[in-house]
């Protein structure tokens, strides 16, 4: 027949996969491998511009630019990520600019001897996603092994989750059943936040449950199936501390079920809101995870989200700073361990005690760690070093209290947990 263009951004996908079928069903009627061969040349060659037009590079710059936006550095970037310079807005833009500017913040030698853990957090993320058959994959590729029973626990979480998106609380429920049944002979403190977790998860989807019964049968005159569904999952934690108040609000909703949504209760009718339920997500994940011992967020997401975050402080930082610097001087730069600019990143970045110096806002490092003053103040050792007077026998005093001297081989250096 004849032959016509195809645009696939213009939603043509349909029309493609249109081709294709009649293409498959005219060879299972003459099985014609030409004919076959000569469709499909054709399908290629209007599939191919749609690739040309959205080569990765260009995929990359559009999320680049988005993500500036989400930002708000959008319009004040010196250079915009993969584009022309914003103070020079007629210069031409290269398809190549990503990758030169993100050679600008890219350490050669990050992943050396490290390619392990790479592969592992990868495998890990497949897991956590579901994806246990590409998991496999990798670990015979890598020769990574991981325990059965962990892969067993990453399945049933992302099973739970799964029913969880879509509103069912059954498979959660049962999940807290059996882990309050094995945390109940255990006193220790980190049980007993485990418990006191675990019932609050539990209490929160049989409140959901309850409002869907209520939502569903309220109308009904007799609305058996509610009150049975209370006495049965609620009342029981009547008899623990912070759930009355909640359980005499739900059990006062029934008085208004058949017009709940004008009623004293109504805020009870928006509990299905989509923040409730990922609340209860979230709620389920950490307490999942840290029975794993793992984060909450896979490791490889929360990389990539905090380096999408901080990019266009530290490309904006190196095309400012590497044009004043000499070849050796910028080597230097880029092998630095410590960043010199701040990077604002939000708290759910926050894994661990940080101490920054307060006379020279250093964070500190192995090479330049904190130190405490016999006086009780703490600085971080080039601090201390800076403001040693050069004469005398290395004493110095406090830059806060101006305590009597001291020397410095007083000072403790500190270790953080």
């Amino acid at each position: 027949g004849a032959t016509h263009t195809m645009s696939l951004s213009e939603s043509s996908t349909p029309n493609l996969i249109s081709s294709l079928s009649d293409t498959l069903s005219q060879f299972k009627e003459d099985h014609s491998l030409t004919n076959l061969h000569s469709s499909l040349k054709e399908i290629q060659k209007q599939v191919k511009p749609y690739f040309v037009a959205n080569q990765p590079t260009k995929i990359i710059q559009d999320h680049s630019k988005r993500m500036k936006e989400r930002l708000g550095n959008g319009g004040s970037s010196t250079l915009d990520v993969g584009g022309a310079s914003s103070q020079n807005p007629s210069a031409p833009s290269s398809s190549m600019g990503i990758i030169e500017d993100l050679e600008l913040v890219y350490k050669s030698d990050l992943w050396q001897n490290k390619e392990h853990n790479v592969k592992l957090l990868l495998i890990e993320y497949l897991l956590r996603e579901g994806m246990q058959d590409e998991a496999e994959l990798l670990q015979k590729e890598t020769g990574i092994h991981i325990h059965d029973s962990v892969k067993h626990q990453f399945n049933g979480m992302w099973h739970i989750l799964q029913s969880l998106r879509h509103r069912n609380t059954d498979a959660a429920l049962q999940w807290c059943d059996s882990e309050l049944d094995n945390t109940m002979s255990d006193d220790t403190p980190n049980e007993k936040k485990l418990t006191d977790q675990l019932q609050n998860l539990k209490f929160r989807l049989h409140r959901m449950k309850y409002v869907q019964l209520l939502m569903e049968h309220g109308e009904d005159q007799d609305a058996t199936k509610v009150v049975q569904y209370a006495r049965q999952h609620l009342a029981p934690f009547s008899k623990k501390s912070g759930y009355m108040d909640d359980i005499s609000m739900l059990m006062g909703a029934l008085l208004y079920a058949t017009d709940l949504r004008n009623s004293p209760y109504a805020h009870l009718a928006g509990i299905h809101s989509s923040d409730e339920w990922e609340d209860i997500i979230v709620l389920f994940k950490s307490i999942a995870c840290g029975k794993l011992d793992k984060p909450q967020h896979s490791p490889l997401y929360t990389a990539i989200l905090a380096g999408s975050s901080a990019l266009p402080v530290l490309l904006k930082q190196a095309n400012v700073i590497k044009p004043t610097m000499s070849r050796e001087e910028w080597e230097t730069f880029q092998n630095s361990e410590q960043l010199t600019v701040r990077v604002p990143l939000g708290e759910e970045f926050h894994f661990h005690n940080i101490f920054t110096c307060p006379v020279s806002h250093e964070i500190a490092i192995p090479d330049n760690p904190p130190v405490l003053l016999p006086c009780g103040h703490v600085l971080c050792k080039n601090s201390v070093d800076r403001i040693a007077p050069t004469r005398g026998a290395n004493r110095c005093k406090c830059p806060y209290c101006r305590s009597t001297e001291f020397l410095k081989s007083k000072c403790q250096e500190l270790h953080f947990g």
